[in-house]
């Protein structure tokens, strides 16, 4: 195929719709997403204003559409979300979903998850769960820092309380939900409360563990991005019969979500044409390429596909996953 290229002047060129997107290093899938974009629409283009990726760029993302240098499409992962949108800076999408594939086509209880004070202002190509296994007669026992302490005080000798190694700053963050204690709209924190002293004192008496040269841990961590292998182990070292208790830290700590993470600012002039990319991310084949592996798709018919070779799997002798209370 041969094209014929003529160099006119820049004043001559057809005019374009043009999109700012903004990042803090360009995930190579959603590289190929603008390419793909910016060939289907001759008449515009998605610009890419890219942060990089060292360690002060995210900062420096944050600080810019915290001040309303907001472009058009936002990688909306590692910012702080609620700020944002109290000060209106974020457009919410429900409309557009409801408008184009709606929830149905998604993993609805995720997207409902998502939502900020009933609003939904950023969308996810996947997402992994989390929970804590521990003994089957621990069944019900809230993680907080009161039940934690409980649990320490009667910590077998030679039993780590976590699997994993944590420091006293690192229970804090496990334990810390900033919407517990911060009220975004308004600037409030309610870091004089009692109920804060006692997440700060219980994690400041928390010993230096080392989960390593321990004999074994009491409470164990669950996540099911696309394989349940996690699940089959802490089964069977609780030998088959555990309990799975909501992880410290709120719904944050249940839901991971894929860093592939997109949301339009509410100063966007043509928020159809920036929907028409956004969506991408919920498109089957997309995930299919971008989060497999490592996350669930957020798409219910990916997701839906993804199990369904996954009992296949478990009939054939590798394992079976459980959803929707099925097997």
């Amino acid at each position: 195929k041969l094209v014929r290229l003529v160099k006119a002047p820049a004043d001559e060129a057809p005019a374009k719709k043009r999109l700012t997107l903004a990042c803090a290093g360009l995930d190579y899938s959603l590289q190929n997403a603008i390419y793909q974009f910016n060939r289907e629409h001759p008449g515009a283009a998605i610009e890419v204003i890219d942060y990089g990726s060292d360690a002060d760029a995210l900062t420096l993302l944050a600080a810019d559409a915290g001040a309303g240098r907001l472009p058009d499409i936002l990688c909306t992962a590692g910012l702080p979300l609620r700020g944002l949108i109290a000060k209106g800076y974020l457009l919410e999408l429900t409309p557009l979903i409801e408008a184009d594939m709606g929830f149905g086509a998604l993993v609805e209880p995720l997207f409902e998850a998502m939502r900020v004070d009933g609003g939904l202002y950023e969308v996810t190509a996947g997402f992994s769960l989390g929970a804590v296994s521990a003994p089957a007669g621990l069944e019900g026992t809230k993680l907080d820092a009161a039940g934690l302490a409980e649990l320490m005080a009667g910590l077998p000798e030679g039993l780590s309380l976590f699997e994993r190694s944590l420091s006293p700053s690192g229970v804090f963050s496990l334990l810390f939900e900033p919407e517990e204690w911060i009220d975004w709209e308004s600037g409030e924190c309610r870091f004089d409360s009692a109920e804060f002293i006692a997440l700060l004192e219980f994690a400041a008496s928390y010993p230096q563990e080392r989960a390593d040269r321990a004999d074994g841990h009491l409470l164990g961590s669950l996540s099911l991005g696309s394989m349940p292998e996690s699940w089959l182990y802490e089964k069977a070292y609780f030998g088959g019969d555990m309990a799975v208790l909501d992880s410290p830290g709120g719904e944050s700590g249940v839901f991971g979500l894929c860093p592939l993470r997109l949301g339009i600012s509410s100063s966007c002039e043509d928020t159809k044409l920036a929907w028409d990319f956004v969506r991408r991310l919920l498109e089957p084949d997309f995930q299919a390429g971008s989060v497999s592996g490592a996350y669930l798709p957020s798409s219910a018919a990916a997701l839906e596909s993804l199990l369904d070779g996954a009992v296949e799997e478990g009939e054939s002798g590798r394992c079976t996953v459980a959803y929707g209370g099925t097997s």
